[in-house]
């Protein structure tokens, strides 16, 4: 007699385990693909302004001598 309670005990264990595993556990929802952001344009130009009020102009131009010449 207590073989037959113990059967349907762990019966009853295993249909309430797959019962939950049926309609408490959901599959894996697929996660939807990222938007397409739009890639930045590489072609932006920025000014720097000139804070050097001589660039351009080497004044060591006229001393340098080149040995080669």
């Amino acid at each position: 007699m207590k073989k037959i309670i113990l059967c349907l005990s762990a019966l009853a264990v295993l249909a309430l385990l797959a019962w939950g595993i049926l309609f408490f556990v959901k599959p894996p929802e697929e996660v939807p693909p990222p938007e397409e952001v739009p890639e930045a344009e590489s072609s932006v130009e920025v000014e720097i302004p000139d804070v050097n009020p001589t660039s351009g102009t080497n004044p060591f131009e006229d001393s340098y001598k080149n040995p080669f010449e």
